[in-house]
């Protein structure tokens, strides 16, 4: 199975929130591994309360074995990064996909929450990656550095599997990001104050019946052919009348 990369150009478009929310849904069917590939800022650790002893720092500075680093929140393995400014001396980034690599066969997907922007942390996050999924808002700048973040992630030899549109207001259509980006939408994600508050609670929205727990819960539908909500929202509506 594959390890797909979330990238984003920019920060703030709700990459991680997304990345851990997805990682958990998948995790209620499918053996899943959620990595913090963002080295410099992680937050999946914060988001979901975790106080790991080992990191993925410490694999990458070569004084831990992958396993000891891994932990699990309910059905859902992670590997999380280190939050302390500290611990990224020594390491050495470009071991990320040796490590990736050496995962892919003890799980059925592998979601990399990658480094936000286009420089070098990014570009080391994606490596191991098969498949690569763009999260981008409405605004005119997130749409633009999510084209160039895709742009990158092909020229790393990885495959986009699509775009999400996160905090969807309805102010552009659809279509006209979807053919601004050159790629399918795999989901809308519309604006949802409950999903930032179940982050502040350390809570995932697996569980959940919200908008946007829902609108995740469809992309995760669209990944793997299996049902993980039993009815059809206005979005689903919308994104079948875009694939006419």
């Amino acid at each position: 199975m594959p390890a797909i990369a979330i990238l984003s150009g920019k920060g703030g478009v709700g990459k991680t929130t997304i990345s851990v929310n997805l990682a958990k849904v998948l995790s209620t069917k499918f053996r899943t591994l959620l990595i913090d590939g963002n080295l410099t800022t992680p937050n999946v650790a914060i988001f979901l309360g975790l106080n790991p002893l080992y990191t993925l720092n410490d694999v990458l500075r070569g004084d831990i074995n992958v396993s000891e680093a891994i932990v699990k929140k309910d059905n859902l393995y992670v590997l999380p990064a280190s939050i302390r400014l500290k611990d990224l001396q020594g390491i050495n980034p470009e071991k990320i996909k040796d490590v990736i690599e050496s995962l892919k066969e003890h799980y059925d997907y592998i979601i990399i929450d990658t480094a936000p922007g286009l420089g070098r942390e990014m570009r080391y996050s994606i490596l191991g990656a098969d498949e690569a999924i763009a999260i981008t808002t409405t605004d005119a700048s997130s749409l633009v550095d999510t084209t160039k973040a895709m742009a990158l992630a092909e020229q790393k030899g990885i495959s986009i599997k699509g775009a999400i549109i996160n905090m969807y207001d309805g102010s552009v259509n659809p279509s006209t990001i979807e053919d601004f980006l050159e790629t399918s939408i795999l989901g809308i994600i519309p604006y949802d104050p409950t999903i930032k508050r179940y982050t502040m609670k350390n809570q995932t929205i697996e569980n959940k019946k919200t908008k946007g727990a829902i609108a995740i819960k469809r992309i995760a539908e669209r990944l793997t052919n299996e049902k993980f909500v039993y009815s059809e929202s206005f979005i689903d509506k919308l994104l079948s009348f875009l694939k006419r």
